[in-house]
């Protein structure tokens, strides 16, 4: 009887050490299983979905890099303009930056909003660009040029009073006013190209010949006296966005400094 319960004891250890094996085994086996079920129902819209986290996030990364070292240069890759947009577009808005990078660096950083125009491109095109500077988002309008500035297309640019012709360069944005276009925003010329602004009255308005309804009917923007006017329907939110110091850039290809 002695010898019994020793024998008994080591039996039910052996027991317990087969259990112990079996459930260890049975627990791999269900990881193994669950991670064959993860790959075979979500192998190809996880790829997918990576793939499109990567794009992101160069995008992320590109644009927040150190070796963006200036103001402009990372907002330059954080603002998106339209797919479409010519590659004068995005030359002036490179221009517009350090124009404004230059002036100001504090101001650009603390605004919100800034339009930038491209007169390289056709009056009928969307040329203007209102930038929402914090979330990269622009918006596309057209903008008149100057009766002296040429037709379709702005050939001719000037800074004296009476010439009826735009003037290129930066501006920066003042006071509202109601005028004989009724609500109208004013701007001061920061440049030489463009610093008899004020007083030529060189102002944002509305105009009904930059509506989409005149444009359909000429193919193309009437002309102002050198005010950078735009479609009445869009003119007021574009005047409360800009006011009271943002920035303002008029662009061309050609007579731009580069």
């Amino acid at each position: 009887m002695r010898y019994l319960l020793p024998i008994m004891y080591l039996l039910l250890l052996a027991s317990c050490n087969v259990q112990t094996e079996t459930d260890s085994l049975l627990q791999q086996d269900a990881v193994q299983k669950i991670e064959v079920v993860t790959e075979d129902n979500f192998s190809d819209e996880s790829s997918l979905n990576k793939e499109e986290e990567k794009v992101d996030l160069l995008e992320i990364i590109e644009a927040s890099s150190e070796e963006y070292a200036t103001t402009w240069e990372r907002l330059y890759y954080h603002i998106k303009l339209p797919k479409n947009s010519p590659k004068s577009a995005q030359n002036a808005l490179k221009m517009a930056l350090q124009s404004a990078e230059y002036h100001n660096v504090d101001r650009l950083n603390k605004t919100t909003w800034m339009m930038v125009v491209d007169f390289t491109q056709h009056s009928k095109e969307n040329r203007g660009y209102l930038i929402n500077i914090k979330t990269g988002i622009t918006q596309p309008m057209r903008v008149s040029h100057g009766s002296n500035s040429g037709g379709p297309y702005a050939t001719v640019f000037s800074n004296v009073d009476g010439s009826h012709q735009s003037s290129l360069g930066l501006y920066l944005t003042k006071g509202t006013y109601y005028g004989s276009h009724k609500y109208s925003l004013k701007l001061e010329g920061l440049e030489s190209t463009n610093d008899n602004a004020l007083e030529r009255l060189i102002v944002i308005h509305a105009a009904y010949y930059v509506a989409d309804k005149w444009v359909a009917e000429h193919g193309y923007t009437g002309r102002s006296w050198g005010c950078p006017a735009v479609d009445p329907s869009l003119s007021t939110d574009l005047i409360n966005k800009l006011k009271g110091g943002s920035y303002y850039y008029i662009y061309h290809n050609k007579f731009s400094n580069k």
